[in-house]
């Protein structure tokens, strides 16, 4: 496409390299010799660096290791430390042996061996996975063996997360909420139709729909918050849906009878108010992961941020935030 825009504009852009497998290609090389050349100099600088891992799974259903650095650069009027991309890379195994090797052939690649980082090396990020930070037999174990002094750091968001999930199991109230928002979910995502009659219903109450999506789950809090809070935004619009689909002749009768049930709990006291708690609390806790996610926090920063987060979900219990009081007011 731009290249049929130049050649309009008439510029000469001669008969090769033009396929995408040609683009490909030159584009990766030019990635790959950006990065060799900024690591060059983080290497050529001696300052002191830290590896955040992940391990993640594309697509093709590849398993693949995101390798990040975060260092300063002399030279530079950058005056704090920065988080760098080096290299996704595509695991051949799982296990802690796996990844340890993969990540210390990718960083001897970019010319940071086992003698640089002896030096060098400060501490490697990654998430709480068995596989991570087990403590007889995984990654973590390797590279304390290897390098005594490196620091491992268990990533303050997946703390947050599996905290959140330790809540759900723990409440059963939370798990009931839980419950009916993935009902939602499924009946908008699976059907266009249902989706199409929201949509409607919206437009005549002149609501803007918020997208439900599903809370809870393998998704950061904040994605949570927002789906909690779609099904504040699109109550009435929710509400007008159910009570059309009631009394739909085209739908079934065990179908009608499941949106009796969906207005009868949307309509209900108890439901009103676990919303507007939920908003409220994933609201704090959104705030915090949102914040834990910034390129240039620190572990001061992140302490006081988890210090702050930790006294407004205490207050809660004192007094009831903007969103719970509303909710109270209209029951």
């Amino acid at each position: 496409m731009e290249i049929d825009l130049q050649e309009l504009n008439g510029i000469d852009m001669g008969r090769i390299l033009h396929s995408t497998n040609a683009c490909i290609n030159i584009v990766n090389h030019i990635s790959t010799e950006m990065r060799q050349k900024l690591v060059k100099e983080v290497v050529n600088s001696k300052s002191k660096m830290l590896v955040m891992i992940d391990e993640s799974t594309t697509l093709s259903q590849k398993s693949t290791l995101i390798v990040y650095l975060r260092s300063c650069i002399e030279g530079t009027e950058m005056k704090e430390p920065v988080n760098l991309f080096l290299d996704l890379i595509e695991l051949q195994s799982v296990t802690a042996n796996g990844i340890f090797t993969a990540l210390l052939n990718c960083l001897k690649y970019y010319g940071m061996g086992e003698e640089y980082l002896k030096n060098y090396l400060v501490a490697v990020t990654c998430d709480g996975a068995s596989v991570m930070l087990g403590c007889r037999s995984g990654v973590k174990k390797l590279l304390t063996d290897k390098f005594p002094l490196v620091i491992i750091w268990h990533c303050a968001n997946h703390r947050l997360e599996l905290s959140v999930a330790d809540t759900v199991n723990d409440i059963s109230g939370v798990n009931r909420f839980k419950s009916f928002l993935d009902k939602l979910y499924v009946i908008y995502h699976a059907s266009p139709k249902n989706s199409r009659e929201l949509h409607l219903c919206a437009e005549l109450l002149e609501v803007e729909l918020l997208k439900i999506g599903r809370v809870l789950s393998t998704r950061w809090v904040s994605s949570s918050f927002r789906a909690v809070f779609a099904v504040l935004n699109n109550y009435a619009a929710l509400a007008n849906h159910f009570e059309e689909a009631m009394t739909d002749p085209t739908r079934s009768n065990s179908e009608k009878c499941t949106y009796e049930g969906l207005k009868k709990k949307l309509a209900s006291t108890e439901f009103v108010m676990d919303l507007g708690l939920m908003c409220d609390a994933l609201q704090e806790l959104s705030e915090l992961s949102l914040d834990l996610q910034q390129r240039n926090m620190n572990l001061y920063k992140a302490n006081q941020k988890n210090k702050n987060t930790r006294t407004g979900v205490r207050g809660m219990k004192a007094k009831s935030r903007p969103i719970l009081q509303e909710c109270n007011s209209s029951c």
